[in-house]
């Protein structure tokens, strides 16, 4: 590895001798993001054949996450996994991503979807029922199986249990190999007859054929079960509804990146909380004058501020959705920096959410720098956990309420202990995940 100076006053930057930033960058992306974040503005960079920008500066972000559809399409990064999602929000573009937004939009209208609340709470308190004091759980992997149960019991109201479990099983075996999507040879990865290929297309099969028999059903009794897959169902541009197909994708889309990002997001959030005990007491004693020995509701969390802090320092400091990335369809500029047709430009939510002009002592944990009296002027897009402008997260609201009564039902009965002297070590794929789990140890709150 070394640096190069041809390329001025980014020649800090690490390089390989074939591909110029690729190598380094895979190997180790959030060091060398750590590295370019020094620079401010746009930073260019040659990903093998590609030629990139990595965006630093809030106001060039905005000026690519913002643009009209027909300046950018999304980069090749997630591409090879369309045979699984389709052509939900996630990957179509132009006009169909337009349409889709449309119809898919008001499921997730604040006044919609508070009547999830109790399912979200439902699905946190059985996650709790079998827990004793002392008991030593993954965060990572309890939180990936609760934010699936919600997710799936919003979409389709009369799913069963063993209906979840099943769901459940297949997405276990995909999500394992979905990293391999990321990959330059995700084509050939998953032509060849390798045994994870098997496993992770007979998962893709069973999960395909479950949710076509769920929609299928549904569609033979009617749209109104107040459910997610209801909403869907009855949505209209004009007098034209989503197909057979287009449902299929936009539940599968749900499905897949609803529960990943969220579960994430938690298990973060309580790895934080857990490391820090003065903030772990501050809001454990908030949600306890709040809620008392009930049950958090969506109504609840307007009155739980510092919880509110929490979550959104967690966002900041270890995003779930850490790198987005689109590719130029015509020669454009930014700054002074050229993006020529074809230019990837990226723009990382890490980078961001750690720049000390906006967020002194960036990789402090400090809840209180979002207190309102703590705010100080900071550009919009300096701050985008859920990205921003025409693809920002159609679920966010969704999502934060899902954190806030997730968090607020579990802290309020347990509190969480990491081992000594550990470190969890971030695997950066399609979200910021824990490479080998976050184990924990609980305890009843008295």
């Amino acid at each position: 590895m070394r640096s190069s100076p041809e390329h001025g006053e980014f020649s800090d930057l690490p390089i390989g001798r074939v591909g110029g930033h690729l190598l380094p960058f895979r190997k180790d992306p959030l060091a060398f993001l750590d590295a370019a974040r020094a620079h401010r503005g746009a930073v260019p960079l040659r990903l093998g054949p590609r030629k990139a920008l990595l965006l630093t500066d809030p106001d060039l972000a905005a000026q690519a996450l913002t643009a009209d559809y027909g300046h950018f399409h999304k980069g090749q990064g997630l591409q090879s996994a369309r045979q699984l999602l389709g052509d939900g929000l996630l990957l179509s573009e132009d006009d169909t991503h337009r349409r889709q937004r449309k119809l898919v939009q008001p499921a997730f209208q604040p006044r919609r979807i508070e009547q999830y609340g109790p399912i979200v709470t439902d699905c946190a308190q059985r996650l709790m029922t079998d827990w004793k004091p002392g008991d030593r759980i993954d965060l990572s992997k309890s939180m990936t199986a609760l934010t699936l149960v919600v997710v799936a019991r919003s979409l389709f109201a009369s799913v069963i249990d063993d209906q979840v479990a099943q769901l459940s099983a297949a997405m276990d075996v995909m999500m394992a190999s979905f990293s391999r999507h990321l990959s330059p040879f995700a084509p050939l990865l998953f032509r060849l007859p390798l045994p994870a290929t098997r496993r992770y297309n007979a998962a893709a099969q069973s999960l395909d054929r479950d949710i076509r028999n769920l929609i299928g059903r549904r569609a033979e009794h009617g749209s109104a079960a107040g459910d997610l897959l209801g909403d869907l169902i009855a949505a209209r541009d004009g007098a034209r509804a989503m197909g057979p197909q287009q449902l299929r994708d936009e539940v599968m889309t749900l499905l897949v990146a609803g529960h990943e990002t969220t579960a994430n997001a938690l298990a973060w959030t309580l790895y934080l909380i857990a490391g820090h005990p003065h903030v772990e007491e501050r809001v454990a004693q908030e949600i306890r004058c709040v809620v008392g020995d009930g049950v958090p509701t969506v109504q609840d969390l307007g009155r739980m501020p510092y919880l509110r802090q929490v979550i959104e320092e967690s966002l900041r400091l270890i995003p779930p959705v850490w790198l987005v990335s689109r590719r130029s369809l015509h020669d454009q500029s930014f700054g002074e920096h050229p993006a020529p047709r074809d230019t990837l430009v990226l723009v990382s939510q890490y980078v961001m959410h750690r720049d000390e002009r906006w967020f002194p002592d960036p990789n402090a944990f400090d809840p209180d720098r979002w207190a309102p009296s703590a705010h100080g002027e900071r550009p919009r897009f300096a701050y985008i956990p859920f990205g921003a402008g025409r693809r920002v997260c159609v679920g966010a609201s969704f999502a934060n309420i899902e954190m806030g009564l997730v968090l607020a039902s579990l802290l309020a009965r347990w509190s969480f202990r990491l081992p000594a002297g550990f470190t969890p070590q971030i695997q950066p794929l399609i979200t910021l995940r824990p490479a080998h789990g976050i184990p924990v140890s609980i305890e009843a709150r008295v």
